[in-house]
């Protein structure tokens, strides 16, 4: 069990951190929101947009235009990045969330979307490998990760080989 720094369970599917070399470098990472130069790391902190950029280099070996923050992403054009649907979903796919549902249950729209990278493909799903403020550093089955981030405001997203 993974006690997150507010004291609640953290949203974690355990064997894929101890099985994901990237989650595990990463599981104590501070969030935090200003932090987004990803191309300049800061060792102790990132947000959901730096770890998508983190992820992108040090397990794809490519690396994602630093213009390309959540709200460009999310925004972005044909010739950039490709629509996916969860059915033909791939490791390194991003999904791009507009909303989130609060403790409370009403859904918040988000001033920049957050952003997650599909990080395994198993026998049981997908899983995704994400930070916020609450969780920190998380992989989860993309089940759960809808369940803070409804599906129908998410966007799965593939860059397109041009722009790396």
């Amino acid at each position: 069990m993974q006690i997150n720094k507010l004291g609640e369970i953290k949203n974690v599917y355990p064997s894929s951190i101890r099985e994901n070399s990237f989650a595990k470098k990463y599981y104590n990472l501070k969030y935090e929101v200003n932090t987004y130069d990803p191309y300049n790391f800061v060792e102790d902190y990132a947000n959901c947009e730096k770890l998508v950029h983190l992820y992108y280099r040090e397990v794809l070996g490519k690396f994602l235009p630093i213009n390309f923050r959540s709200k460009e992403i999310w925004e972005s054009v044909e010739d950039e990045f490709e629509d996916i649907s969860l059915e033909s979903v791939k490791v390194g796919d991003i999904l791009v969330c507009s909303r989130r549902i609060k403790k409370d249950g009403t859904i918040k729209i988000l001033d920049f979307p957050h952003m997650s990278v599909v990080s395994n493909l198993t026998g049981s799903g997908v899983e995704v490998i994400h930070t916020n403020n609450v969780e920190g550093v998380t992989v989860s089955p993309v089940s759960l990760f809808f369940k803070r981030y409804p599906k129908e405001f998410c966007k799965i997203k593939r860059p397109k080989e041009n722009i790396f």
